[in-house]
């Protein structure tokens, strides 16, 4: 049974007996508004850019610790000691931008681990060429590369189950493969029971190869043939997957490369960078100016007292 077979119904309990096994609209354009028009309107608009913080005016966010840009001004201020007002503003604003600057490198390192670390999306994975199906893209991102013990387990059951595959099995069917793998018979258990009424105690093999589900408006179907048309290609993609691994180790290297290219490629962290550094080069100028002009009108006054 393929996954377009089964409706968005019992999609959930599918996805939990697959997890438990371990085998397997862009928003439209509003029109422009003219702006807020009211208080809170006008509080939010003034909050915009709290993504980053570069452009914001609040200068600590809610996340961030306001004792640690106390300490960071207060270190400016036993550095430059700022004399008078325009002064002590400067040094504020030299502070301020430090500060957005620290956020920016902090949030570009966090946003670039992601990315990197983040697993490959099916579409990168079906890039990738022959064998890279949505089957196996779901086994290497949830269960990787199986251990020898494993992959001898799975091409045992697969040797197994696979005559069954879309037939009914009987009572002795059932009781051979519950003999022969009994975790893997527990698992189909647990799959049985999503779909049956409740009961207590576990069901006889007779009661689960008699029982039958329908999924959406399809027939009847026995519920052991459908159970092994999801753990089938699910298990013969982890041990694609095991086989291939170096290969699709290489593969995941080049899109994560690819990924970091492109963030490159797109600058915006770098131009917001770019952007705080000339501020803090023209506001350390502004300083050094109006420092220079202090003591200059300091020492001026200084020399007539004396005369």
């Amino acid at each position: 049974m393929s996954n377009s077979l089964a409706p968005p119904r019992i999609a959930p309990a599918f996805a939990l007996i697959l997890a438990q096994s371990n085998l397997m609209t862009i928003p439209s354009k509003s029109r422009r508004s003219g702006g807020p028009k009211i208080d809170q309107g006008k509080l939010i608009s003034s909050r915009n850019s709290l993504k980053t913080g570069t452009y914001s005016k609040l200068v600590v966010l809610p996340d961030e610790n306001h004792e640690e840009f106390d300490s960071l001004l207060a270190q400016f201020n036993a550095d430059f000691y700022p004399k008078d007002a325009v002064e002590i503003i400067l040094i504020r604003e030299i502070a301020v931008i430090t500060w957005k600057k620290l956020r920016l490198e902090k949030l570009e390192q966090n946003y670039l681990v992601k990315q990197l670390s983040d697993p490959v999306t099916l579409e990168e994975f079906l890039s990738c060429g022959n064998g890279y199906t949505k089957e196996t893209h779901q086994a290497w991102v949830e269960r990787g590369v199986l251990d020898e013990e494993k992959q001898q387990r799975y091409i045992k059951i697969l040797e197994f189950i696979t005559p069954y595959k879309r037939q009914h099995v009987s009572e002795e069917g059932l009781a051979q493969i519950k003999a022969a793998f009994p975790k893997f018979y527990k698992l189909m258990i647990d799959f049985y029971k999503a779909f049956s009424p409740p009961k207590e105690g576990e069901p006889t093999c007779e009661e689960v190869a008699q029982f039958q589900v329908r999924f959406g408006e399809e027939e009847l179907k026995f519920i052991v043939p459908a159970y092994f048309d999801v753990v089938i290609p699910s298990m013969k993609s982890s041990l694609w997957c095991t086989t291939h691994q170096e290969a699709i180790r290489q593969n995941v290297a080049t899109i994560k490369q690819e990924r970091l290219l492109n963030l490159m490629q797109l600058g915006r962290v770098q131009r917001a960078g770019d952007d705080l550094g000339r501020a803090f080069v023209r506001t350390l100028g502004e300083f050094r100016k109006h420092h220079e002009w202090r003591l200059k009108n300091t020492l001026g006054d200084a020399s007539q007292l004396e005369s």
